[in-house]
């Protein structure tokens, strides 16, 4: 595996009904407008289903159905 190539599937949680889960933690999140804008970018991506960003906390939370993205 390269250096750019990643296994993210140790960290995908698998949901029912084809639905993944991943939770991530993120740098550089200051504010609420930085929040919203993340959350509303993933949620426009096919097959994204959620998007949450806890700003005290740091991480973010995705979901997205499994056929329709990688």
């Amino acid at each position: 595996m390269s250096s750019t190539e990643r296994d993210w599937d140790a960290f995908t949680i698998p949901k029912p009904g084809g639905q993944c889960q991943m939770d991530l933690a993120v740098e550089g999140i200051t504010c609420a407008a930085c929040m919203s804008e993340i959350e509303t970018t993933l949620t426009r991506l096919p097959g994204v289903s959620q998007a949450r960003v806890n700003l005290t906390s740091r991480r973010l939370a995705v979901g997205w159905e499994s056929s329709r993205t990688d």
